[in-house]
Order: C-alpha cells, then sequence, then structure tokens
C-alpha cells in the first residue's frame, strides 16, 4: 500500500509538471481559425425551429483576410503647432505693426526669403543671420517690385532700401516676418522700428507669402538660420500649487489680440472684457446655449452671465502671464484648466 500511495503520488506530480512545462511549448493558435476551409451547410429539419439554433462558439466576420500583426506601432500623435487655417500664410496687424505669419520654421524661410529676393532682382547689402535681419541694396521705384504701389506713394526718393526682420512665430515652427520701406542710405543704420510705409510693406509682404508658399519652390532649408527659432513664445505652465497658466513672450497688446482671437476662434461666450483692467470676464455657456431660433428671444441676459476671469498681469521681465480666476461655484477647477488649454490651443 504504501508503494501504491508513493506510486500515485510520484504520478500526480508528473501530470503537474506536464500540465505546467506544457505552457512553454504550446504555441499561439489564435489565427489558425483564418486558414480554415469552410465545411458543408447546415441543414436543419423542418420539425427544428430555426431560432433556436445558436452556434455555441461564433466566429467574428473579419473585414480583411490576414492575420493579425505580432506588434501594434502606435501613431505619432498629432503636430501641436499645426496651422489652425486653411491658409498658407496670414498677414496680421496689431496697432502699428503689421508681419506676415507662416506656418512654417525660420530656418526653411530664411533661404526662400533670398530666392524672392532673386526673383526681383534684389541684391542683399549685409544679413545677419543670427538676428534674422538683412538689409537690400537701393531697389530704384520703377523696379517691378513695387508694381501695383502708385507713384505718388513712394516719394520723395528715388530708391528705397528694405528691411527684413524674421523671427520665431507665438508657436514652435512658425515664422514672423516684418518688412521696413526705408529711404536709400537709411536702410543700415539699424532697424526701422516705426513703419512710415504701412501700406506698402503689406503688399510686399503678400507678395512674398505668395512665393514663399508657392509649391514651385524647391524644399529648401538653412542650418544657419535654425538660431532664429526656438521655443514657442506661448507656453501652458504650472505654479507651486499646482494651478495652470499661460506665459506669453509678447507685448500686452500682442497678448490681449492673440487671447482674443482664440477665444473667438474657439467659440468661448465673453460676458465683458476691459482692457484697462487687464481682463476677459468668460461665460461658462456656450454659443448654443446662449442663442434660439425665437424670435423674441432675448440673449443678452445671459450673455452677461459672469463664470471666470481671464487675468493678465505683466512679470519684472516683460513675460505677460495669463490666469483664469472662478467667479462663483458653478465653474469647477477642471473647467477653468479646459478654458485655458482651450485659449491655448487656439493661439495662433
Amino acid at each position: 500500500m504504501a508503494l501504491i500511495k508513493r506510486l500515485s503520488g510520484a504520478l500526480s506530480l508528473a501530470c503537474i509538471a506536464l500540465a505546467v512545462g506544457g505552457c512553454g511549448v504550446i504555441k499561439d493558435r489564435s489565427n489558425e481559425y483564418l486558414a480554415i476551409e469552410s465545411g458543408n451547410e447546415l441543414v436543419i429539419p423542418p420539425w427544428y425551429r430555426e431560432d433556436k439554433v445558436v452556434a455555441q462558439y461564433p466566429v467574428p466576420e473579419l473585414s480583411q483576410q490576414r492575420a493579425l500583426p505580432e506588434k501594434f506601432v502606435v501613431p505619432e500623435p498629432p503636430d501641436g503647432t499645426a496651422a489652425l487655417g486653411n491658409d498658407p500664410y496670414v498677414i496680421e496687424s496689431v496697432e502699428a505693426q503689421t508681419w506676415l505669419h507662416l506656418y512654417t520654421a525660420p530656418g526653411k524661410v530664411w533661404p526662400l526669403l533670398d530666392f524672392f529676393w532673386r526673383e526681383y532682382n534684389v541684391q542683399v547689402a549685409r544679413e545677419n543671420v543670427a538676428d534674422g535681419f538683412m538689409v537690400t541694396e537701393p531697389v530704384a521705384k520703377q523696379s517691378n517690385l513695387f508694381e501695383g504701389v502708385a507713384a505718388s506713394e513712394l516719394t520723395p526718393a528715388a530708391a528705397y532700401q528694405l528691411q527684413a526682420k524674421l523671427s520665431q512665430g507665438v508657436r514652435r515652427n512658425t515664422a514672423e516676418l516684418q518688412l521696413r520701406l526705408v529711404p536709400d542710405g537709411n536702410g543700415d543704420v539699424g532697424w526701422a522700428t516705426d513703419s512710415k510705409f504701412a501700406k506698402i510693406e503689406a503688399l510686399l509682404l503678400e507678395k512674398i507669402g505668395r512665393f514663399v508658399t508657392s509649391e514651385a519652390i524647391e524644399n529648401r532649408y538653412s542650418l544657419l538660420a535654425n538660431d532664429i527659432g526656438g521655443e514657442s513664445r506661448v507656453r501652458i505652465l504650472q505654479d507651486e500649487a499646482g494651478f495652470g497658466y499661460l506665459e506669453m513672450q509678447l507685448s500686452f497688446q500682442r497678448a490681449w489680440s492673440e487671447v482674443e482671437q482664440a477665444i473667438d476662434a474657439a467659440a468661448i461666450v465673453v460676458a465683458d472684457k476691459d482692457r484697462s483692467e487687464k481682463v476677459f470676464y468668460i461665460s461658462r455657456l456656450n454659443e448654443e446655449d446662449v442663442t434660439s431660433w425665437l424670435p423674441f428671444y432675448d440673449e443678452s441676459a445671459k450673455r452677461r452671465e459672469q463664470n471666470l476671469a481671464l487675468e493678465f498681469s505683466v512679470d519684472e521681465d516683460g513675460t505677460i502671464i495669463v490666469r483664469a480666476r472662478i467667479l462663483n461655484a458653478e465653474w469647477t477647477r477642471d473647467e477653468a484648466e479646459t478654458l485655458l488649454n482651450l485659449v491655448f490651443e487656439h493661439v495662433s
């Protein structure tokens, strides 16, 4: 009996060992059903109701007859710097400043700008790639570069120099180009802060925008112009308490304009705004909540509902900080964070 018990115990251990060890040699057969051949159609006797016949192990139908991949590659996330609009470039203005907004890195725009000057037989007198600054030789006002400009607007000089200033855009992988038209001989003294020929400069920026975004231009890149680029001038950060805020390396006028455009693009309802106090008053409602097809519906009361304030402040170094302040209990911290992210995503 003792021998039988020992043999029985050994046999049990052997079975367990085989069962456990078998896990390492049994291959994955999850895709083998794809290669199976169809059998004869199942014939159900007339006396048996069809609705009671159910497959015990149903095989799902595949949209394509191929084995599943052994590995799955997670797709790349969408580019957060992609253009928000459909236009390849935009001419923008804030107060007395006008610039060409391009949805590409400055290092890519710089060589294309050289091609533009050559297209119109304009010679570059001096350039500083690291600063994104260049000055052309004098250009006669009869040049085809000024085609479309009234002769009376190009007075009193007979020739003009062009200053070009290329800089990092508000977002990463974007660029901004400004132009200054200065009388012959005055273009090399430094960047002219004030614009005296704004209309002509805007026309030339339009020409440059069409040229550098044309499909006929080769895809070129300047390694030297990499220094012009950098991080986005608008970032979303967190303070020590974990509250989010926007950091904007812009002037207040530019920062206010960017946030206002972002609010409009995101269809956020503005209850009120006070530029002197540097604040937007936001409603937690959206446009669908405050509009109606009814002819006598008065939406003004709902639009005046204030739930949160976007407050601007200026640091000692001139950096603009935008924070969200909750005005009543209807607005939660998560909603405030969502609003800041929404504004950030729509800043051009």
